[in-house]
């Protein structure tokens, strides 16, 4: 018994065509995968910043020690030439933040996994500074970081409205 030349040909066209499909499938399981670790690996990094003893005072000490009347007063405390100190503290907090905010607008940290306490202290930290954010924006140049702020503290309150509990945040 001869098999057909042409019917040979047919499952060798299937074969090579699912595995072709077999291959696809796989490579995008794969994509996918990396993708969530990605994001898994990026929140992790974050969680552990917003954990850190160091960070965790800085941001502390901004929001209960720290007091001023408007821009120009909280320049003269804590700016760079007055106070460096304070001020690289300041620039820890809401880099962190900011930073934050461009990996959540770009979907690459998920909102739904922040816990709690980081939550609290972006809504705490954006309600100390934005009576002066506006001020501070134009002074510096850094519109688009207050912009952000903003961004990361309204996605932050939403989350927390639709959950109606702050336990429902975890």
């Amino acid at each position: 018994m001869q098999i057909d030349p042409q019917l040979l040909q047919t499952i060798s066209i299937l074969v090579a065509i699912s595995s072709i499909i077999v291959a696809f499938i796989i490579g995008v399981r794969s994509i996918r995968n990396f993708t969530v670790s990605r994001k898994a690996s990026v929140f992790i990094s974050y969680q552990t910043q917003a954990y850190n003893h160091q960070f965790l005072r800085n941001m502390t000490e901004i929001i209960n020690e720290w007091s001023w009347k408007n821009f120009e007063d909280f320049w003269q405390k804590y700016g760079p030439q007055t106070n460096p100190e304070s001020y690289a503290k300041f620039i820890s907090v809401s880099g962190f933040y900011e930073g934050m905010a461009r990996l959540l607008r770009k979907n690459i940290i998920d909102i739904d996994l922040m816990p709690v306490v980081m939550s609290i202290g972006i809504i705490m930290f954006w309600d100390k500074i934005k009576p002066m954010s506006a001020q501070m924006g134009k002074y510096l140049g850094i519109t688009e970081g207050i912009d952000l702020a903003q961004f990361l503290y309204d996605r932050v309150k939403s989350r927390q409205h639709e959950t109606k509990n702050h336990t429902e945040f975890v």
